[in-house]
């Protein structure tokens, strides 16, 4: 038998899910709770596509199944922590998509929803390639070296042209080639979601950076080797993505 969802109070009342602890390899267990967005309420906000091709998964929510899309499945096998318990917001479980009264007024409120969120979590799905890890580590140096660059008033930011990853043998333009096709890249709407908050933390996997650098690199990258990435076909997946960074920018 499926869970069935408890009436929300009229308001500013949201459910969230409380997911257990596990493994990656799991099954994905979870109750709603209620909590009202006048009371602090310490929740993550999810920002991630449902995925195409109408595949599906079953987990646990309120002891019930619950079927879920197989990316929103993935999501929280990866997310929950491997001892206690977080909670999150995530609108295909949060919302009663069944009630048109209740989708249409929590929809109403899903900018305060992110907004009010201790923080908004980016999925962009699990890293069959095993290169997020190093992927990110290479961002983040590019990104040490842009913030020093911006402490000297750009004059460094010049040594980007002579950074590893300038030749056009380096791996690091195929591993953001590879990120930025992914799902998440092409959905102008998750703009509405990762710009209202300051420090949107993305997910690769069992990898995490903060999703700003990533739009900051690939803005660098366009820049400094427009022309390289051209040669190599990247210059519309790079430009999409620096697009969808900028266009949230303050």
């Amino acid at each position: 038998m499926r869970f069935q969802y408890h009436p929300l109070q009229p308001g500013r009342e949201i459910r969230a899910l409380e997911l257990e602890c596990g493994e990656v390899d799991g099954t994905v267990k979870g109750k709603l709770v209620h909590v009202d967005l006048n009371d602090n309420s310490e929740y993550s906000a999810l920002s991630y596509v449902w995925g195409s091709g109408g595949k599906c998964s079953l987990i646990k929510c309120n002891g019930r199944d619950a079927e879920v899309t197989k990316n929103l499945a993935e999501a929280l096998r990866h997310l929950r922590y491997e001892s206690g318990s977080r909670y999150l917001w995530v609108d295909a479980l949060c919302i009663n998509q069944q009630d048109v009264e209740e989708k249409s007024h929590q929809v109403a409120l899903m900018k305060d929803i992110y907004a009010y969120a201790k923080d908004v979590v980016v999925w962009l799905g699990p890293d069959e390639e095993k290169m997020a890890a190093s992927l990110f580590k290479e961002v983040e140096e590019v990104m040490a070296l842009i913030e020093t660059s911006i402490e000297n008033n750009l004059e460094d930011l010049n040594k980007l042209q002579s950074f590893p990853f300038a030749a056009s043998a380096s791996t690091i333009f195929e591993k953001l080639f590879l990120l930025f096709q992914r799902e998440y890249f092409t959905r102008t709407w998750v703009i509405q979601e990762v710009g209202l908050t300051n420090s949107p933390l993305a997910h690769w996997g069992k990898s995490v950076i903060n999703f700003n650098k990533i739009g900051l690199v690939a803005m660098a990258c366009l820049k400094y080797f427009r022309q390289t990435l051209s040669s190599l076909g990247y210059l519309r997946e790079f430009e999409r993505a620096a697009s969808l960074y900028q266009t949230y920018l303050p």
